[in-house]
């Protein structure tokens, strides 16, 4: 991957460019598989996996430093793993499964989570704003209000209580989400 482009890329991206977004997004869509394929979700097909890899990479243009030591590529690697670990944690504890059925098949995991900053924070919200504004079209409010609280790392019982719904209400709204983005991202798969 070419950090340099990767870099301008995300400039624009912060600037709203839709285009760089999608550019960026189709030029890591080969990562996002090649990631994907070191896990196992039981009873998942390999689209559930690539969905969350694609969160994780959006996470990744979200929350990136430039003027960190680590170049956008190892970073987004990173942010896609967290990602699809987490989905799998997440998947075995609300099906009373043990970790160990779902694991990181290659255990090689050099990549460190740097916790973003405050300013990271801010720029995130920014950016996150500014993309859902471009969903606004797909997504109602209370999707938009969902997919934030999502994005910022809240668990479905904090979005259930904030929004006022149930937590049934809440995993349905994400599936719901995961598909509107599924069918705009179309061709990504391929």
């Amino acid at each position: 991957m070419d950090n340099n482009r990767d870099l301008v890329l995300l400039q624009k991206i912060r600037e709203g460019d839709d285009r760089a977004l999608e550019e960026l997004m189709t030029a890591y869509k080969g990562v996002v598989s090649s990631l994907m394929r070191d896990y196992f979700l039981k009873g998942a097909d390999k689209e559930d996996l690539f969905e969350e890899g694609w969160i994780g990479l959006y996470k990744a243009v979200l929350s990136y430093d430039a003027d960190s030591n680590v170049t956008f590529y190892t970073y987004a690697c990173s942010c896609i793993r967290n990602k699809l670990f987490d989905a799998i944690k997440k998947y075995n504890a609300a099906s009373h499964n043990t970790l160990s059925e779902s694991v990181d098949i290659t255990q090689n995991s050099e990549i460190e989570d740097h916790g973003p900053s405050m300013e990271e924070k801010t720029m995130e919200r920014q950016i996150v704003d500014s993309v859902i504004q471009g969903l606004n079209k797909e997504l109602s409010e209370l999707e938009q209000q969902i997919l934030r609280l999502y994005l910022d790392g809240e668990s479905y019982g904090e979005i259930a209580a904030q929004v006022g719904k149930a937590e049934k209400f809440v995993d349905n709204t994400l599936q719901k989400i995961k598909r509107k983005i599924k069918v705009l991202s179309k061709g990504w798969l391929e």
